[in-house]
């Protein structure tokens, strides 16, 4: 389902990703937040389809989004959720990615959470089944969306009426392997028509899926973090992709 921005996906790929953040962090041990927003590239970024991005947000909601998630901590609270609560605002109904079958967790129990109808559209947020660096993972994203339900009424009321499900992609790899997913996962996001797929991250976004041509509209964003990568695209250390994308007709 996507092409490989590299030789092989596994070994090499994920050992890219993960090569990355080490030449970032040992060249500053102190590296953070605050660093990191001043090394940022700033506009025009290097794939920069921003603008029509928010064109598009000017048009109608979009029906069922997949969002593949990257990093925990800062990323994923203030980035990710709100881009969720967004989506909820606009109408359009959200699934964070976690596994639909079996016994529901306290959390979910706690929110009067119930299994959508066939009629429900979702927004379908992708989390690593276990770990992998710094990413999120399924169980931190349960803990996560239960405290900003505690804070957020739009948050809250979309898991109570089963607009927000939390699911996990099968995964515990940096990379996206758009062909291995949770088959659970992968007959919902077929049950439900998605028709905007977010991919997140230099290791899913850019090494793993770069070229891959969906049949929906899609998101592709990232930093570079190699600078092997960062060359390749014509870029530098901290580059930014924002890659929107239209399938042909």
């Amino acid at each position: 389902m996507g092409q490989v921005l590299g030789p092989s996906l596994p070994a090499r790929t994920q050992e890219e990703v993960r090569g990355g953040l080490q030449v970032v962090l040992e060249s500053d041990p102190q590296f953070g937040f605050e660093e990191a927003k001043r090394k940022l590239q700033e506009r025009p970024w290097l794939v920069d389809s921003y603008g029509k991005w928010l064109q598009r947000l000017k048009g109608p909601p979009h029906k069922c989004a997949l969002i593949f998630a990257d990093n925990s901590g800062v990323d994923v609270i203030l980035g990710v959720f709100p881009f969720v609560r967004e989506l909820l605002s606009r109408g359009t109904e959200v699934s964070v990615e976690g596994r639909m079958a079996g016994p529901l967790p306290s959390s979910r129990a706690r929110w009067g959470w119930r299994r959508p109808g066939p009629l429900h559209v979702q927004v379908i947020l992708a989390c690593n089944s276990g770990p992998a660096l710094n990413d999120v993972t399924y169980s931190e994203s349960l803990i996560v969306a239960e405290r900003i339900a505690a804070m957020d009424p739009i948050v809250r009321s979309a898991l109570r009426e089963g607009r927000l499900l939390l699911m996990q992609t099968g995964s515990s790899s940096p990379c996206l392997d758009l062909s291995r997913l949770d088959k659970g996962l992968a007959v919902l996001v077929r049950e439900r028509g998605a028709d905007l797929v977010v991919i997140e991250g230099m290791g899913r976004a850019v090494h793993t899926n770069y070229h891959a041509a969906l049949r929906c509209e899609s998101l592709k964003l990232a930093v570079i973090k190699n600078s092997w990568l960062a060359e390749r695209l014509g870029g530098r250390l901290f580059s930014v992709i924002f890659k929107y994308e239209v399938p042909a007709e």
